[in-house]
């Protein structure tokens, strides 16, 4: 038990001297052979190898090695004491915490081999799908500055709609919306100015539509696909209406046009005009459930310790 000790000591002294050195080295190439290494994801290392990050490279086997010092010290402890008879928890305690570790290791790796970036979503003042069966509306950004006038925060208010369950949420720089215990991350990335339909109005009602937003007139689903100038350079919607039972009417509205669908709803677009949106960037991040039952684990194990500690 002594020996994996100093191990587990000297592997971690190692990977504090190496991450130092990575640093230096990081911010040294940021312009050259580190330029697409960003957040957790460890794929640029091995997509341009470079002798600048031979550091990393130690890195991994170090860490490989404190991982399974770690493993084979917790489990000949643990099976050491259940062979004896011990049975309370709290002498389990530094077992937990072990485990804990070696989850936030697994998340680690999950999310620097696993972890992308997907199509960015933009919110308006219409639905838009969120891509996992969610759906939201901007209803309006909220600001705060210092007494100096420089912003101490910006935050989008978003009405989310989930399973039919509608609730009011805020996402700021560091509240993202996420689902699947944070493996799904929408996060705000800065308001933007978006053409929107201003009173797309027909038989059945009128809405406001932002691009890939979408709204319920009568039994029809009315999807903006995208906004353009043709060579006349005058502004053209181009929608899509579907209807259950019915295949999808694709068409072009200029400003002031009307369309006639095949169920002899009639539909007009009064005009286009810039809009506040939100553009939220999508990332999926599978580290993160593990992260989160590391964190617990970690948390029950001090738990534990306080426990006995404290007799």
């Amino acid at each position: 038990m002594a020996r994996s000790q100093g191990l587990g000591l000297l592997c971690g002294q190692f990977t504090v001297l190496l991450l130092g050195i990575g640093s230096i080295a990081l911010t040294a190439t940021r312009e050259t052979v580190s330029a697409n290494i960003v957040l957790d994801d460890i794929r640029p290392f091995f997509d341009r190898p470079s002798w600048w990050h031979l550091w990393f490279y130690l890195l991994i086997v170090v860490m490989s090695v404190y991982a399974l010092n770690t493993l084979l010290a917790t489990l000949h402890n643990v099976w050491q004491r259940w062979t004896v008879g011990v049975r309370a928890p709290s002498a389990y305690a530094a077992a937990i915490v072990h485990l804990g570790f070696l989850l936030a290791l697994v998340a680690h790796l999950l999310g620097g081999v696993y972890s992308e970036e997907l199509e960015p979503v933009v919110v308006g003042s219409g639905w838009t799908g969120l891509g996992d069966g969610r759906s939201a509306r901007l209803e309006g950004f909220e600001f705060e500055t210092f007494p100096d006038g420089k912003p101490s925060k910006i935050a989008a208010k978003l009405e989310l709609v989930d399973g039919g369950r509608s609730e009011r949420v805020e996402v700021g720089y560091n509240h993202p919306l996420s689902s699947g215990f944070g493996e799904d991350l929408l996060l705000f990335n800065r308001m933007v100015q978006t053409l929107q339909v201003a009173n797309v109005v027909s038989s059945a009602g009128a809405c406001q539509l932002a691009i890939r937003n979408y709204c319920q007139l009568g039994d029809a689903k009315l999807l903006l696909l995208f906004v353009g100038f043709p060579p006349q350079n005058i502004p053209m919607a181009q929608f899509q209406a579907t209807r259950p039972g019915s295949e999808a009417e694709t068409f072009a509205l200029y400003p002031t046009q009307g369309k006639r669908l095949s169920d002899g709803t009639t539909l007009r677009l009064n005009g286009l005009e810039p809009r506040p949106s939100l553009l939220l960037r999508h990332r999926h991040a599978p580290g993160n459930p593990v992260a989160f039952a590391a964190s617990l684990l970690l948390l029950v194990g001090l738990a534990l310790m306080g426990r006995r500690w404290l007799g």
